[in-house]
């Protein structure tokens, strides 16, 4: 298992590192004279548009030749875009090793959450995908760091270069990991996947139970497809909450360093990465105990709020520190909602027969819908101002909030075989609640004649028609 973090830590620093220094390249082109709306909005949007395409080649990699080696592959891509563009010689140049770059950093934001999810036990899953967090928002605040101490105008390449050693060390460390054992239950070969059980540091007792339940998953879930009745729920819900993460205008805010006036684009950069990375250690510590949901609601809230006194504050706020300090409440309450929570969400829900389409589909719409937000966001400020931005960004997260309230579900200390056969039985995915098992421990032998197996819902067994909302248990 230390194998495992230990890649996927250096794969999200690299790709972290890499997508800020990416997005300093358009704060220069916004501070250059001359420079219009829509030439940056195009420059923006490089990065997002192959970040989409990296996201949905997992899919593929992951299926055909496992999820070691699509980790494997982002970490490639990193180190082929840092190379061009750290010895780019022209603009195309240096745009073709951005979207190689952006490449890198869609298909490792699929490949890390995947098979950590899938190598972790049901009590610490969601401190495990965080740590992909962690280390993107370490690599975010070392490039804030890096160019408090040198001037990015004329250290750029360095950055580039910083992001390849990064890539190199990740590529080793993903070479000596163990693979999905997932995967390898998937493909048959189950005494390699027991062995990896063990790998992973499961002891006996609990591998072999465990191995057996992946088995049974695994032949119950073969008619299971992406648009079965029983998996569209999960793809509506999953769906809503990555186009919530654009909504609330996050990308505008974490990389905008024009919202403060009196900061330049380092000191502004500072202050959002650390507010980032803070929050993003704070999810790590609660997102076990507190839950997914508490934590995706509160975030939501408050966002909505800081959305709506920032649109006030660009209106009649003149203070660098009322505004500084408005701007780190927003970044800190949009990590805490929709940093790792929603990319968790859908590696926990999506089953496994349809994980390998499901995930890539799902974790690369948040790039997809990055497109309209990053481009139209320059062109409009310049028309109409930022202020109603974020009111209209303010009043869409309050929108979003209401209509997740009632179906977001808290599957925490769930191990993924018992999350499917709750999706599989057809109940509303809200009731799906945090278990009180660890994994491998959970006793299905309770649910006898007209009992529902203890699932964290108190729903009949029986068959149902797909709900994504419903009661609350």
């Amino acid at each position: 298992m230390n194998r495992v973090v230990i890649a996927c830590l250096l794969v999200g620093l690299a790709a972290g590192f890499a997508f800020a220094a990416t997005t300093q390249l358009i704060d220069l082109a916004r501070q250059a004279a001359g420079t219009s709306g829509f030439v940056i909005g195009v420059l923006a949007t490089s990065v997002p548009v192959a970040a989409f395409g990296g996201a949905l080649l997992c899919g593929p990699l992951a299926e055909i030749v496992g999820r070691r080696w699509a980790l494997l592959g982002a970490a490639c891509l990193l180190i082929l875009g840092s190379l061009l563009s750290a010895l780019a010689g022209t603009v195309s140049d240096l745009a073709f090793g951005r979207m190689v770059l952006g490449a890198g950093i869609g298909l490792a934001w699929v490949a890390a959450p995947m098979i950590l999810s899938e190598a972790s036990r049901a009590e610490n899953r969601g401190r495990m995908v965080t740590l992909f967090f962690v280390g993107f928002g370490t690599g975010i605040l070392a490039m804030a760091v890096l160019q408090i101490f040198a001037d990015y105008a004329a250290t750029w390449r360095l950055a580039f270069w910083i992001v390849c050693g990064l890539s190199v060390a990740s590529l080793v460390a993903a070479w000596f990991s163990p693979p999905s054992p997932y995967w390898l239950f998937l493909r048959g070969d189950h005494d390699a996947g027991r062995a990896v059980l063990g790998r992973l540091g499961w002891p006996a007792g609990m591998a072999e139970p465990k191995a057996d339940k992946i088995v049974a998953n695994v032949r119950a879930g073969e008619r299971l497809r992406l648009l079965s009745p029983m998996v569209r729920p999960v793809l509506f819900l999953t769906g809503a909450l990555m186009l919530m993460d654009q909504v609330t205008g996050s990308s505008n805010v974490l990389f905008n360093s024009s919202l403060v006036d009196g900061l330049n684009v380092e000191q502004y950069q500072l202050l959002v990465a650390a507010g980032n990375l803070l929050t993003t250690l704070i999810v790590f510590a609660l997102i076990d105990t507190v839950g997914r949901r508490i934590l995706l609601l509160i975030g939501l809230a408050a966002a909505a709020v800081a959305m709506l006194v920032m649109a006030g504050a660009l209106m009649y706020v003149t203070s660098p520190l009322i505004q500084g300090v408005i701007v780190a409440i927003a970044v800190c309450a949009v990590t805490l909602s929709l940093g790792p929570i929603p990319v968790l969400l859908t590696c926990e829900l999506m089953p496994l027969h349809v994980r390998t389409m499901g995930i890539p589909i799902i974790l690369s719409l948040n790039f997809l819908f990055d497109l309209p937000i990053v481009f139209s966001y320059q062109v409009a400020a310049d028309s109409l101002g930022s202020a109603p931005l974020f009111l209209a960004y303010g009043i869409a997260t309050l929108i979003g909030l209401a209509l997740l309230w009632r179906v977001v579900p808290d599957p925490r200390r769930q191990s993924l075989e018992h999350i499917e056969r709750y999706i599989r039985s057809g109940r509303a995915i809200r009731g799906l609640r945090a278990g009180g098992q660890a994994d491998g421990g959970e006793e299905d032998s309770t649910a006898g004649p007209g009992r529902a197996p203890a699932l964290g819902g108190s729903h009949a067994a029986g068959p149902a028609t797909p709900q994504l909302g419903g009661q609350r248990p």
